[in-house]
This record gives C-alpha cells, structure tokens and sequence, in this order.
C-alpha cells in the first residue's frame, strides 16, 4: 500500500501552517487602518447582557488574544445555561483580529442552522469584546480522532453528512467557510457536529453569479489548489477541505503535509494522491471526486451532481445518505465539577434527519 506522500498524524493547528491576508473584497483590499469593531448589537436574543450577567466557572480555553470560560447565566429566561464565553482582549488584537470577531458575530447573526454552533449573545465593554456562544460537551473532531486514530467509513458517513448539510447551507447563502478542519468540528453531548470559527470565512459568493475571492487564507494543508495559487476560489474551496477532512478521519493522516510551508504547497498543486487500498471503493471514488485540481470539475460543482439521491450507497452515492435512522456516536463527554447530568440522547429528530443533501453547482 504505497503511502509516499502521506504525513503525520494527529496534526493540531499548531502544527499545521495558518496564514492569512489582509482581508478582501473581492479582488480589492481593505484599508484596514480605518476599521473597527463595534458589536454591540445581540445576536438571538433581544436581552440586555454584561458580563455580570455570567458566573464564571472554568476556563477551557486560552489563546495570544483571550480566554474562553465555561459559565452559567446567572439571570434572566435562560437562568442556570451553560455557555462557552469567548473573551478577547482589544488591546492585543491586531485589526484584522478584529475583522474576523466581527465577521464571525455578522455571519452567526444572520444565519441558524443545526449543525452550525449557536451565538447567543454578543457585546463589548472598553477593554473587552465578548461572543457568548452555545456549549458543546463533546469536545471536538480533532480530540477524538487523537484516540481513535481513524474511524470506520459508517462513523465517517455520519460525521460528513452533518458536515454537508452546514456547508451547503452556508453556500445558499454566499458563505464560503474557508477553515473547515477537525478542530473546527464540535460536537454536542448527543455526538452531532457544530461548525465553528467563521472568522476566516467570506460572504456575497454566489457561484451562480461567478463570485471569486482572491485572499489567501486558512491551514495549508486544508486549502485547495485555486487557494493556494490564489487565482480566486468560490464554495468548490470548501469541497476540498471536505475532502481532506474526510481523508484524515478515515487514514488518520494528511493526505498532503510536508514539513514546510513550501513543499506543503507544491505537493497540493502537483502531487499524486496515494490512496490507502484498505478504503472502499465508493469511499476511493468519492475522494478522487473531491481531489480534482480543477474546481469546475470538482464534486459539488459539477452540474451533474447537484443532487444527489438519497438512497444509493454506491460508488459517488457514498456521500448521498440520508441521515434518518444513522444513530449519533458515543463519545466522551467534557465534565466539570457542579455542571450536572448529560442528558442522555433518546432519539432522532425526524425534521432534522429525513433530508436530501444537496450540493450547490
């Protein structure tokens, strides 16, 4: 089975290479020293919050610009939730920092969608601008796949049917995500997925009317070749993060990754794709319709395939399931001292299950 061109596993976005632009409007850029940051607006809610509306209780998250917590709303409608409190600092936030925590609560503002996570509230004070958003005790895709080091194709199934459902939603509406990776994958106590982190992502891209944008954005290993080559990229850049994605969770490794940035890129724009023989052949033949080079050929663009049937598992019809009847995943739960219970996942939801994927051309 002839692995050449695969790399390490288990590789965090730390290790991987993040890099970004200035942000972009189409292919004009922004004269970012005359942005700000102003959201005060809320998100869903029509309530007025501060921070003395939240008991903090654990920080479970911290990065250079801020700490996420864990706390419970100590008033109001939703007394007693939980929620995962994103708070960053504006003193070391560089503008185009503040660019993506706006357009993070813009896009999440605007859109719902089961398999997106929620913000529930968003404000600021002078020093502090703060994103109030759903908790989610599953952790995420990228902690699992560390102990599980691949899953099965059923597993794989389930996950990127969720997946897809997000990412074709975000399409129909101009999104292109743009940061689709395992650690941006969350998961509720239940084990269905949240997309999170839309900081790097675009909006106004309709494929139907031609939209491109030309910044180069994202983890390296993750991007596509037209964003690599920065000849502009529309939502087939997301198809092929879906790709990647797909091939870690069922290899475990990266299906391009060198140790620089550079080789990295050369072997996305020219490399051949070493394809472990363990996969089935409709889970192959799916990753070879994901894998083009050219974006008008690629799965989710192709005319062709802009419906898929619901009911054929075979060959490209690895990726048409439904998700009725597919069982959530057991997983490990976060746990915090004085959280309480899980609650215990007793069915599907039947408006959210019985659905047909749909891949805008």
């Amino acid at each position: 089975m002839p692995l050449a061109h695969l790399g390490q596993p288990f590789l965090k976005a730390s290790d991987c290479i993040s890099i970004d632009d200035a942000p972009d409007v189409g292919c004009q850029k922004v004269d970012v020293s005359e942005v700000e940051v102003n959201i005060e607006k809320l998100a869903h809610n029509t309530e007025k919050v501060d921070p003395s509306c939240f008991d903090l209780l654990y920080v479970i998250g911290q990065g250079s610009f801020g700490k996420v917590f864990l706390v419970r709303k100590n008033n109001g409608n939703d007394k007693g939730t939980l929620y995962a409190m994103k708070v960053l600092k504006k003193a070391v936030l560089k503008v185009r920092d503040r660019l993506r925590t706006k357009l993070e609560r813009d896009i999440l503002t605007r859109i719902k969608h089961p398999y997106i996570v929620d913000l529930h509230y968003a404000f600021q004070t002078e020093g502090k601008v703060y994103l109030i958003l759903e908790f989610l005790r599953g952790g995420d895709l990228f902690s699992r796949l560390s102990k599980e080091y691949m899953f099965t194709e059923d597993d794989v199934k389930f996950y990127l049917a969720e997946i897809a459902l997000a990412l074709n939603y975000l399409h129909s509406h101009g999104i292109v995500y743009r940061d689709l990776k395992p650690e941006n994958v969350l998961l509720n106590e239940d084990g269905h997925v949240r997309l999170t982190d839309f900081g790097l992502s675009k909006e106004s891209i309709f494929e139907s009317a031609g939209d491109r944008t030309y910044s180069f954005c994202g983890t390296v290993e993750y991007m596509a070749p037209e964003v690599v080559s920065r000849h502009g990229h529309g939502t087939a850049a997301d198809w092929w993060s879906f790709g990647v994605l797909m091939y870690e969770l069922l290899t475990g490794m990266l299906p391009f990754h060198s140790e620089s940035r550079k080789d990295t890129m050369q072997m996305i724009l020219k490399a051949k794709l070493s394809m472990p023989q363990f996969l089935s052949p409709s889970a192959q033949s799916l990753l070879r319709a994901l894998f083009k080079r050219t974006p008008s050929n690629r799965l989710g663009k192709k005319k062709d395939v802009s419906e898929l049937p619901v009911t054929s598992l075979r060959d490209i019809g690895w990726l048409a399931f439904s998700l009725q009847g597919l069982a959530p995943l057991s997983l490990t739960l976060l746990s915090y001292p004085g959280m309480g219970p899980a609650v215990a996942f007793e069915g599907v939801e039947p408006e959210i299950y019985n659905c047909t994927i749909f891949i805008t051309q």
